[in-house]
Formats: structure tokens, C-alpha cells, sequence
């Protein structure tokens, strides 16, 4: 699991930084919003850990640009590191997922990482199941295809392209 924590305050930052690891994390620090945006467009994560309140572009603003690059459907978890709940609402509306309590070593942290952490790979793995079953069908058509060449006749390139998970002409 690799996370991106973006907070301007330097103490926040080692701290957090420290706990994701000693939690088996892979961890990275953004310190502004604009820093946040271009550590996303070379490297993925699995969560961002977005501070409300930053200099600069804040926390909600940083959520509404990484949306329109990485939509909610993406997979890309962004939480609101924080102790305001007073910005909840605003935050999920804003595409954020959820809060985190932002208190890097105390147990309600580690708590909501390790169960943040066993939620995603659940819902990955769902997500592998639903594209075997998708993909299960074709794998069928594609294989029974290249054993019997002969049903190909009479159907377009195209059909057949698609069917035998290839682009252009067989």
C-alpha cells in the first residue's frame, strides 16, 4: 500500500511518515497542494492523506484538482488528515473518501489505517473478481476461435478482432 502524505507542517509530516512505515506502508510527503498534484502525475498511490488546512491551495481545493486527473472510480483513496470535524461534509463533497484522525501515533491512527488498509484490499480484490467474470466469456470465444478457424467466415474483422483480443485483421 503506498501513501501520499500532503501536510505543511514538518512535525506532522516525519511523524505520520514514521507510523505509515512502522504500519508496512510505503510513504511519501507533499508539503503544499501544487507539490501534492505533480507527485500524483508520476507515481500512483493507494491513499492520499490530505492535511485541510494548508497554505496555498488547502486541502479541499489540492481534492477538487486530483479528482478531475483521478476521478473517484480510479480507485485513489484521498482522506481528510485532520481533527476538524467541523469540515467533514465539505471535504466529502469535495471527493474525498473520508476522515483520519490526525494524531499520527495515537491508537485511533493506527486503527483507522490498518482497517482503511483491509477495505481496499477487499475492494480490490472484488474488483479482480467482477473482471475474471467479465473477461471469462471472451477468453472462451477467443479460444474456441483460434481452434476452429472456420467459424470465422462470414464475420467482419472487426468482430473477430475484438473477439480474439487483438487489434485490426486476423
Amino acid at each position: 500500500m503506498k501513501i501520499l502524505i500532503v501536510d505543511d507542517c514538518q512535525i506532522i509530516q516525519k511523524l505520520t511518515l514514521t507510523a505509515c512505515r512502522k504500519l508496512g506502508f510505503e510513504a511519501a510527503v507533499a508539503s503544499s497542494g501544487e507539490d501534492a498534484i505533480e507527485q500524483i502525475r508520476g507515481e500512483y498511490y493507494d491513499i492520499i492523506l490530505m492535511d485541510i488546512h494548508m497554505s496555498g491551495m488547502n486541502g479541499i481545493e489540492t481534492t477538487v484538482k486530483i479528482r478531475e486527473l483521478n476521478p473517484v472510480e480510479t480507485g485513489l483513496y484521498i482522506m481528510a488528515f485532520t481533527i476538524d470535524r467541523g469540515v467533514i461534509k465539505t471535504a466529502l463533497r469535495s471527493g474525498m473518501n473520508g476522515t483520519i484522525t490526525k494524531a499520527p501515533y495515537s491508537s485511533q491512527f493506527m486503527w483507522e489505517m490498518q482497517n482503511l488498509h483491509q477495505a481496499i484490499t477487499v475492494q480490490k480484490s472484488t474488483q479482480r473478481v467482477n473482471m475474471n467474470a467479465v473477461e471469462r466469456p471472451f477468453a472462451k470465444q477467443r479460444s474456441r476461435l483460434s481452434r476452429e478457424p472456420h467459424l470465422m467466415s462470414g464475420r467482419s474483422s472487426n468482430t473477430v478482432g475484438y473477439l480474439a483480443g487483438t487489434t485490426g485483421t486476423l
